[in-house]
């Protein structure tokens, strides 16, 4: 990969890592060894207090289907819902999810029993941001 690209990519990842934060949650960027932990085990780019997978892309082209394979093959290995978040030059961050994770995050499956996050997952009075959210990525 080209450093112009893993440096465009390191500066998705961090402004991505900085909207969660802005939005009250937890948030760093995940281990950068080829996508793995020392252990070996798959990292994501993005470590969150939300049980969910997240790949950050900050491109132009969108080849979403090899996306989507490889955040599914690396989440299924730890078990979380995968979500893609996907930047272009001068856009919005749009999320991409399996419909199963977005009803599943609608009716506050994913709420963390810890609740690291300000709130305690998504409350009924907490899904119009999340669709607010959702519009604007």
């Amino acid at each position: 990969m080209p450093i112009n690209s893993r440096q465009k990519g390191a500066r998705g990842e961090r402004a991505f890592r900085d909207l969660l934060r802005e939005h009250g949650y937890e948030a760093h960027r995940g281990c950068q060894f080829s996508g793995k932990s020392p252990d070996g085990s798959t990292s994501p780019d993005i470590n969150c207090n939300l049980d969910l997978h997240f790949e950050v892309k900050h491109c132009q082209s969108w080849p979403i289907q090899n996306w989507i394979a490889q955040a599914k093959g690396d989440s299924e290995r730890i078990g979380n819902p995968w979500v893609i978040a996907a930047k272009r030059n001068h856009s919005e961050w749009t999320m991409m999810m399996s419909s199963e994770t977005f009803f599943s995050l609608i009716r506050g499956d994913h709420a963390n029993a810890d609740s690291r996050h300000t709130g305690s997952g998504l409350s009924a009075s907490e899904t119009p941001d999340l669709e607010a959210s959702l519009q604007e990525g």
